[in-house]
């Protein structure tokens, strides 16, 4: 196998995405330390020892994500529908990867595991079994913190729901983790993990309606941006809705929003999941989807951004091309129709092309608050293509 060949294998979008949230969850976590040692809630030697781990793995993390995409910028032929395959996967069909929850992220060394005559604050010991999350290897040594915890704080949601989880990954039978987290959304309904991680069972086994039941017991509007965010990284509400509508979608030619009773919004997660899952079907199902989004928000530029991109994929390129330029047309500041449309006319390779794919990069960069994802990715482009 040549170098090439070698280097291809290795790219992996899941993995960076995985990656670029471990960061994230290292970064949040180094700041939620530093809030919990100023307000008194942890020693200074558990903070210095717990920050020292965070920031080791942070740099580690850093360097993995430069290595990645320096891999994916030396790779020779990487254009036009594998470009559109990273979009589909990283950013504009779902976003994150299956990453499941930020704070299950992480894993630590022996030596690194905190010590010292004094009984650990629950806080700190809620932080310690975070960590060890990641490593499966050390889920017993959670296990036991997170019994030490509920001794002290028997109605603590965090320690009933993660311990429940654990045994659940550890191959126990899914029951007890349910009846556990049904405990905990009874007595603490704001705590959203004992929530999803119900969902994400009930999804495993195939329950696709008890799941949808679970998942709607959730208020967007009110529910705390945990929960959401939760939600949004798992890909959970486009599974669920995805899989309990499949079977509609493929029966109708052209079905409605109302008839699947979906939101715009639900059907987008929705046509996300179907168009990566295995599926037969998915990526119609999807493009079904998209159409029956347009029927009733014609420029909806999410929809129309994603359907181009499947259609561009399968050779269809006037049509993406068309749906695209009205996507712009509406919204010339939307990232996602202009990232969309920048990275199908740059695989095209024409001059006009190229150009139109710079200006819009140009116009997406000056676009503030950009999540990193996007920006990387027209970073991407724009050295591929060439622009300046």
């Amino acid at each position: 196998m040549n170098d090439a060949s070698r280097r291809s294998r290795a790219l992996d979008p899941d993995a960076l995405a995985a990656m670029e949230e471990e960061r994230r969850f290292l970064l949040r976590s180094i700041a939620d330390l530093d809030a919990e040692h100023a307000a008194g809630d942890i020693d200074d030697d558990d903070h210095a020892t717990l920050r020292d781990d965070y920031t080791r793995r942070a740099a580690a993390t850093i360097r993995a994500i430069d290595e990645q995409r320096a891999a994916f910028a030396a790779t020779p032929g990487v254009r036009g529908r594998q470009v559109l395959v990273w979009l589909v996967g990283l950013a504009l069909l779902g976003g994150l990867s299956g990453v499941l929850i930020a704070r299950s992220s992480g894993a630590r060394s022996d030596s690194d595991t905190i010590t010292g005559g004094v009984r650990q604050s629950s806080i700190s010991q809620l932080n310690a079994a975070r960590s060890l999350l990641g490593d499966s290897e050390r889920w017993d040594e959670a296990i036991g913190i997170y019994d030490d915890v509920l001794e002290q704080e028997p109605s603590s949601a965090e320690a009933r729901t993660y311990r429940a989880w654990l045994e659940y990954r550890g191959g126990a039978a899914p029951d007890g983790p349910l009846d556990a987290w049904a405990e905990v959304r009874r007595t603490d309904p704001d705590y959203g993990d004992a929530v999803v991680f119900t969902a994400i069972v009930l999804s495993d086994l195939e329950r696709w309606d008890e799941a949808e039941e679970v998942l709607e017991s959730i208020d967007p509007a009110t529910a705390p941006p945990e929960t959401m965010s939760l939600i949004a990284q798992r890909g959970l509400d486009g599974q669920i809705y995805g899989e309990t509508r499949i079977d509609a979608i493929v029966a109708a030619a052209e079905p409605t929003l109302d008839e699947l009773d979906l939101t715009v919004d639900q059907a987008l997660a929705a046509a996300g999941h179907l168009v990566t899952s295995e599926r037969s079907g998915g990526p119609v199902a999807a493009i079904k989807l998209y159409r029956a989004v347009q029927a009733v928000e014609p420029d909806n530029a999410a929809a129309l951004s994603r359907e181009a991109l499947i259609l561009a994929s399968v050779g269809e390129v006037d049509t993406a091309v068309g749906l695209l330029d009205t996507a712009v047309a509406a919204h010339p500041d939307d990232a996602e129709a202009l990232l969309s449309r920048a990275t199908v006319l740059s695989s095209l390779g024409g001059a006009d092309d190229i150009a139109t794919a710079c200006t819009d990069l140009e116009a997406m960069a000056a676009i503030d608050d950009l999540p990193p994802a996007l920006t990387d990715q027209a970073a991407r482009i724009g050295e591929a293509a060439g622009c300046a």
